[in-house]
């Protein structure tokens, strides 16, 4: 079994069967949807999601056997090309078309996001696992995605009414390199199309996003520890990115990025809409791991996507629809819902997790089990193998003999007649012999020609290939008989392809397969070579006997008239023979080469219809012995998602009698079925657009069809009907056990959403902390059903929408739990210990750049308060926490408790550098005035901040929600840090102009001091040298006014002598202020004129004293010094004459 062919999309061990060709459901009334998967994970959710569109949705029209979707459309984003299997071309978009220039501008705008030491060299061969190479793919197509995105859209929504709504869903796995890195980019670009398109306001986005476990739990990825560590560090980064996206624009926040030179985005917005953005794990929220759990993320998905693409139907009874029995009518309250329930910390509370779950009818396995044994029954038509005489009778009946051919080729030509009675009379008595051999053998000649034309018409007509494989159009020619006489073969119930197929090539080992048309064209082929070849044979003799006859003609010395005639005679017999003898090689070739040409078509019509009629039977014969064995097995098709409620051992023997009712016995004894073996080769005969081209999914719709129209009444019981036998019960018991055993304990708990939640975090069964929502439906018009529905909704209180579909044979459940914090995943603390693992491998994070846009530094997804044993709270996450008290401080932040939200202050930037700038050698009176203006301007601040943001309290705890409401918007952070920057730089600058102020009075005085002393003797100026002068008990005191650190002022002693002065102690200092306020009191005659001799002194050096002084670094300073000395000087002088 293992070496057959088989058809996998029908075996059942591998998840297939026959198509099921129930009926479908119409497409949403005036609306388009476009989905969109990135990356490997995303190309598995949109295949999934298209098989069931082409299985469940109703097309528009069809290409050729592909049906066509107006308004529903898919775009496949990767770097893979093995992405664009099974895709029509507008439906895949590849990354890679235009690789990046090497070595990459790193410092051009579109570039800057990406890390300096990201490896990007092979790139071009895919993401690798690496982010941000992910995003660089798609950075170089990004122009060419967008006008892909916008013609798909422009075309879906073509021929739609006003007011139409457009819906895009956007797939990715967040593990990866290409999904994850592209999913946030895809999205942003998806809402750029639709803003210039006018259409976002009536376009909604969801997003379904993959977790690692995801993947990891296919067997279709690898298993080392390393890759595990790869998407556990990007699904974590992706999802901090996630997380902080989804708070714009209440966190402040913009997405930019510049994809080139002419195209930018920049959005205040989330990368999906609001409330549609889907968490999808492997787990289920309890945390069990189905065995197909890659799968039933898949359809699960699928699933509830596809509640949006179809219409919902309406009752029939009274063709009214309830809105709210929809997934389309319950998200609008949504988000009033989700306002409603308990949290217990400011974080975002935008997430959704589904899942799905469906009870059917299993038709699709009633429908293989019935081809199982159909095929069981039918397979001794394999076993007709015709004999030596039926492929002569065969030969017979369509000519296909040598006799018949040669017959065929020579029909319509005519014989070489010359008679000496006639025109070659004519000639032997006009002329000699030797004159009439010319034209006698360009008449043979002629003969020749006309007859090889005639031959040609007819070879022409006889090998002539099929226009077609229609028996009723074959052309009457050598191969249109053999194919006619085939079909009718096939079409007799005691005969068939196999036996069909045995005539045209053989398809046994045994002794009566060695005789075939094979072996018949090539007897004939063998027959005509011996002839030509004996015709070609004859050619020298049938020459010399000419030359001879003609020779004796031409010699002849008879005088007899009939001695004369009789070697006439002889001499035209020869001609005669000689030309036929050409005329028959010339006709064996031409035979051999239409041979040739039919045994060409007949290889040809074996290769394409016979072969390809018989592999496909082959092919079903092992598929459905595959099958046979999956059934004796008693193995069941359930996966987590379908729950079958019928078994098929409780109806096996109902089934077998089904196929039973076709069954007799021949003469023989043995059992056939001969009505099964004509229909299923009319199937074939009459369908051969189906399978000559070999594709299996058109092979399998063909099949099931036939098995469904040929056993129709096994396909008419409904789910009602099969439930009522299956239970034995009706009316409100059948409601009852419905309700409980099929709806409540069964579809209900099989739906549970794939995410596993940590409960001791998130009380996910506590009804006020969650929204959950279902939608049930059920098949229309059957009541029990619907009884039972309504009855499991009022019993467990459950907020379900029940709709009706055309789908008789399936209950179907969507749940829905809205209001999900990121949180509240479980898992999500091992994803952020493979993070801190590897987050300073560069990268993981879309933007990467230090000087600008790092998203490195986003808040952990966990709230900021979050505790749990072991569990540390981040540095950042402190350093937030201080910033709001420092900022609460300053008044930057004010609670208002009563209102439950906290309202942050900024004002008007300015630069306190340029505003409130300090002149070096500001005086005291200009840094007053600076001093007012700074109380000015933080009067005007205070008086002027407006508010920027508001925190609102969603938790139960004030201080807990807007410490994490603070601590998750790195914006609103840095928003009040350069506040609080402003602020310290305005109280550093008052600060600054105080000190200085101070300083300047100090400065002042001493000032003050040393002139009073120099023009009262305390201190002197003699012999060019200033001292000063301390009287005490112990006599005169004299101290030098120069020291070494004072030496750079040389030039200008008087300001020499201050510094010392200053450098001097301030005892000393104080005992020379008393000297000067003693002398005060009575200006002697000597102190005056040593003052009138300084200032003569001082006049003649001013001007070198002031030219010296602009040489040095603080000249300016030192100008206004020696004017305030000679000011000084002068006045006193003045007053005291």
């Amino acid at each position: 079994m293992q070496n057959k062919t088989m058809f996998e999309s029908m075996r059942l061990a591998t998840g297939g069967g026959l198509k099921d060709l129930t009926e479908k459901v119409k497409q949403a009334k005036n609306a388009f949807s476009l989905v969109i998967g990135i990356g490997g994970t995303g190309f598995s959710a949109l295949s999934t999601l298209r098989e069931e569109v082409y299985e469940q949705v109703e097309p528009d029209g069809f290409d050729g056997e592909k049906p066509i979707y107006n308004h529903i459309r898919f775009l496949q984003i990767d770097s893979d090309r093995e992405s664009a299997r099974g895709l029509d071309a507008s439906e895949f978009f590849y990354m890679g078309r235009e690789p990046f220039a090497l070595p990459i501008p790193r410092d051009e705008p579109w570039f800057r996001w990406l890390n300096k030491d990201t490896t990007v060299d092979d790139a071009r061969q895919g993401a690798g696992g690496v982010r941000q190479a992910g995003k660089l793919l798609l950075l170089a197509d990004a122009r060419e995605l967008y006008n892909a995105i916008s013609i798909a859209i422009r075309n879906g929504v073509s021929g739609l009414n006003a007011g139409f709504n457009i819906n895009v869903y956007v797939m990715a796995g967040i593990g990866g390199g290409t999904g994850s890195g592209c999913f946030i980019d895809v999205c942003y670009i998806v809402q750029q199309v639709l803003s210039d398109l006018g259409y976002d306001g009536n376009a909604f986005i969801s997003g379904f996003f993959f977790f690692p476990d995801v993947n990891l739990a296919s067997g279709h990825f690898p298993t080392w520890p390393a890759y595990q560590d790869t998407v556990k560090t990007n699904g974590y980064a992706a999802l901090q990115e996630l997380d902080y996206l989804m708070g714009i624009p209440e966190n402040g926040g913009r997405y930019e990025q510049q994809y080139n030179a002419n195209f930018k985005i920049s959005m205040a917005k989330p990368p999906v809409s609001p409330n549609l953005c889907y968490l999808i794990s492997a787990a289920t929220m309890e945390g069990a791991v189905p065995e197909n759990g890659y799968d039933y993320a898949m359809r699960t998905v699928a699933e509830y996507i596809l509640n949006y693409l179809v219409d919902a139907e309406a009752s029939s009874q009274n063709n009214t629809l309830d809105v709210s029995a929809t997934l389309q009518g319950l998200l609008p309250n949504l988000r009033k819902l989700i306002g409603q329930t308990t949290k217990d910390y400011g974080v975002n509370y935008e997430y959704n997790i589904i899942g799905s779950s469906c009870a059917i009818i299993p038709h699709q396995q009633i429908g293989t089990y019935l081809a199982t044994k159909t095929l069981e029954t039918v397979k001794y038509m394999k076993e007709a193998v015709p004999q030596r005489s039926d492929v002569e009778a065969f030969c017979i009946r369509t000519g296909f003999t040598y006799e018949a051919l040669y017959a065929g080729v020579n029909e319509k030509v005519y014989p070489l007649s010359i008679n000496p009675d006639g025109w070659v009379g004519a000639l032997l008595k006009a002329a000699k012999i030797g004159e009439i051999a010319k034209p006698l053998y360009e008449k043979c000649a002629e003969w020749m020609e006309n007859n090889n034309k005639i031959i040609g018409k007819n070879i022409a007509t006889m090998q002539r290939e099929l226009d077609s494989y229609n028996p009723n159009e074959a052309p009457d020619t050598v191969l249109g008989k053999i194919f006619r006489e085939l079909v009718s073969i096939i079409e007799n119930p005691n005969l068939g392809i196999y036996f069909a197929a045995g005539i045209m090539k053989g398809i046994g080992n045994g002794e009566a397969q060695a005789y075939t048309l094979d072996s018949v064209l090539q007897g004939i082929q063998e027959e005509t070579t011996y002839r030509r070849d004996a015709a070609q044979a004859q050619q020298p003799y049938r020459m010399q006997q000419l030359n001879e006859a003609q020779e004796i003609l031409i010699n002849s010395r008879e005088v007899l008239l009939s001695s004369i005639k009789k070697k006439e005679a002889n001499y035209l017999k020869e001609v005669e023979a000689f030309y036929q003898n050409l005329m028959d090689i010339a006709t064996y070739g031409k035979m051999l080469d239409m041979l040739t040409v039919i045994q060409r078509n007949m290889e040809d019509l074996n290769r394409d219809y016979f072969k390809k009629y018989v592999r496909i039977f082959d092919e079903l014969f092992a598929t459905f012995e595959d099958n046979a064995e999956f059934f004796a097995k008693h193995e069941t098709t359930d996966k987590y998602y379908t729950w079958s409620r019928v078994d098929i051992t409780s109806i096996e023997e109902s089934l077998n009698g089904i196929v039973e009712e076709y069954v007799m016995r021949d003469e023989t004894g043995n059992h056939i079925a001969p009505d099964l073996v004509r229909e299923m080769n009319l199937m074939m005969l009459r369908n051969q657009g189906s399978w000559l081209d070999e594709k299996e999914g058109k092979i399998n719709c063909l099949f099931s069809s036939f098995i469904r129209s040929h056993y129709h009444n096994a396909f008419t019981l409904t789910m009602q009907d099969f439930l009522a036998e299956k239970y034995g019960a009706t009316g409100t018991d059948l409601e009852a056990i419905i309700s409980e055993k099929i709806i409540c304990d069964g579809l209900v708990r099989r739906a549970v959403p794939n995410f596993h939640i940590d409960s001791t975090q998130f009380p996910i069964m506590n009804s006020a902390y969650v929204v959950p929502l279902f939608v049930l439906s059920v098949p229309q018009n059957e009541d029990s059903v619907i009884n039972a529905a309504k009855r499991c909704r009022q019993a467990h209180n459950l907020q379900m929408g029940i709709s009706q579909s055309v789908r008789r044979d399936r209950i179907t459940i969507c749940e829905l739990y809205a209001g999900i914090p990121m949180y509240a995943y479980s898992a999500l603390g091992d994803l952020k210990m493979a993070y801190e693992m590897h987050k300073n491998c560069p990268g993981i994070h879309l933007f990467e750049d230090e000087e600008g846009i790092d998203w490195r530094k986003l808040p952990s997804p966990l709230p900021a308060t979050y505790t749990a044993p072991g569990y540390e709270t981040p540095q950042s996450v402190l350093e937030a926490f201080d910033l709001l008290d420092e900022a609460r401080k300053q008044g930057v932040v004010q609670d208002d408790r009563s209102a439950d939200k906290a309202q942050i202050f900024r004002s008007k930037p300015f630069e306190v550098e340029e505003t409130l700038t300090i002149p070096q050698d500001a005086n005291l009176k200009e840094l007053l005035k600076l001093l007012e203006e700074a109380r000015a301007y933080k009067e005007q601040y205070e008086d002027n901040k407006e508010l920027f943001m508001e925190l609102k309290s969603n938790g139960i705890n004030y201080d807990t929600s807007i410490k994490d409401e603070f601590a998750r918007r790195p914006d609103l952070i840095e928003a009040v840090k350069a506040e609080l920057h402003q602020m310290d730089r305005l109280n550093d600058r008052i600060r600054e102009l105080k000190e200085l102020i101070a300083e300047s009075e100090d400065v002042m005085k001493r000032q003050d001091d040393f002139i009073a002393a120099l023009l009262r003797g305390s201190i002197v100026f003699e012999n060019h040298q200033y001292k000063a002068v301390l009287n005490g008990a112990e006599g005169r005191e004299e101290i030098l006014l120069e020291d070494e650190e004072t030496k750079a002022y040389a030039a200008i002693p008087v300001y020499r002598a201050y510094l010392a002065y200053q450098n001097l102690s301030e005892a000393i200092r104080t005992r020379i202020y008393e000297q000067v306020r003693i002398s005060e009191r009575d200006l002697d005659d000597e102190t005056y004129q040593a003052a009138v001799s300084y200032r003569d002194f001082l006049t003649s050096v001013y001007i070198r004293y002031l030219e010296n002084a602009r040489t040095l670094e603080n000249g300016k300073l030192i100008e206004k010094f020696i004017n305030t000395v000679k000011n000084s000087v002068d006045l006193f002088v003045k007053n005291n004459v």
